[in-house]
């Protein structure tokens, strides 16, 4: 028998890591149906996985950005397409300009089954494209595939953010991670008071 590559040793490290705990999966959904319905098929189909809920892809980043260890980051995230304030092309488009959340493997799950939609969240490096399934036993397939993507990720790995004065410096997670997240957030105030982005206030 031929000897494993270090990415060899690493998936098979990784895999048996992931084995010995519950996944940790993120969904960003704003349908509590389907929230719950995703818990429920995954205690059928007999896989811990230790659910987090957001409403929609602000939420999500704003989440991932208060995390502060590479360990505590999700093994997976499940993705809705259609949400409010940030949708799920939106986000897939900020998580892969980021230096350390684009690692995160993403599951596309979404009422559409329009090809576009499938082609424009693969081209945005989605992992996988479902559309939701009709009954509570396509939920429980749907969750055996879900695990499949989750344990065959690659550990995560720091990197370094290349600054504008053309020095590096290491990228650290957590609330000191970046101006990029106060910038975000004000972002989103934005819109909070002003949808439709044309200056208009709600007050």
């Amino acid at each position: 028998m031929l000897p494993m590559t270090h990415s060899q040793q690493s998936a098979s490290k990784n895999l048996q890591s992931i084995s010995d705990r519950a996944l940790k999966v993120v969904m960003a959904d704003d349908d509590r149906n389907d929230q719950l319905l995703t818990v429920m098929a995954a205690e059928e189909a007999s896989h811990p996985i230790d659910f987090q809920f957001v409403d929609d892809g602000s939420d999500l980043m704003i989440m991932l950005s208060l995390i502060n260890d590479l360990e505590e980051l999700p093994d997976l995230i499940v993705l809705d397409l259609r949400m409010p304030r940030m949708d799920g092309h939106r986000t897939l488009d900020r998580l892969q300009a980021h230096p350390v959340f684009w690692q995160i493997p993403v599951l596309v799950f979404s009422t559409s089954s329009r090809q576009a939609d499938m082609t424009l969240s693969l081209d945005l490096s989605a992992r996988r494209f479902e559309t939701k399934p009709p009954d509570f036993s396509g939920m429980v397939k749907f969750i055996h595939r879900l695990v499949k993507v989750a344990s065959e990720r690659q550990p995560y790995e720091d990197h370094d953010c290349l600054l504008s004065d053309g020095s590096s410096t290491a990228v650290l997670l957590g609330p000191d991670l970046t101006s990029d997240l106060e910038d975000f957030l004000l972002e989103e105030l934005d819109l909070l008071h002003d949808p439709s982005g044309r200056g208009e206030s709600l007050d």
